[in-house]
């Protein structure tokens, strides 16, 4: 299963433009079994313009109504997290997603598309989404007696830089 959850501006030194990265990102497709799946945020503008590859025609993920996968009614927690409402067909559920930004949203549709393909329940899901941990560097956050610290430092780039002032500012 291939999934791409955006399609962003870092590695423009090296591909030019986002076409360059999609280009490059999709590249992984050429690695994918014939019965592999194709896992797509259908928001991002150069994403959802991908159609396929050999037959295997993409899940597309977002906030729109239109994906295959959506979520809605979403609320930040603050430091707590975001909480919403997954859509999947004809099934729906609640879930806090419990690392804040409405970036880590589009990660549990992510999840939850790729479990829906492989069989796991609404509840598999949702449990699994709801105890993600986040790992260091990447939004990790360290509560001390006296402050917090938000280690966001691995690979930063224009987007992710957003994303975490964006949390912050909110939270």
């Amino acid at each position: 299963t291939c999934v791409i959850t955006n399609i962003g501006t870092c590695h423009l030194e090296n591909l030019g433009d986002r076409d360059g990265v999609l280009k490059a990102k999709t590249e992984i497709f050429r690695s994918m079994q014939p019965s592999g799946h194709i896992v797509l945020n259908g928001d991002d503008d150069k994403l959802a313009t991908v159609e396929g590859y050999h037959g295997v025609k993409p899940v597309f993920f977002g906030l729109d109504a239109k994906r295959d996968v959506y979520a809605d009614q979403i609320v930040s927690r603050g430091l707590k997290g975001v909480s919403c409402r997954i859509h999947m067909g004809e099934d729906a559920f609640d879930v806090l997603v419990p690392t804040p930004g409405i970036h880590m949203v589009y990660n549990a549709l992510a999840a939850a598309a790729v479990g829906r393909i492989y069989g796991l329940t609404i509840e598999e899901i949702k449990r699994g989404i709801e105890s993600l941990e986040t790992i260091r560097g990447r939004f990790k956050m360290i509560e001390t007696e006296n402050f917090l610290v938000v280690d966001d430092c691995y690979n930063a780039n224009p987007m992710s830089m957003k994303a975490s002032l964006d949390v912050l500012h909110d939270g």
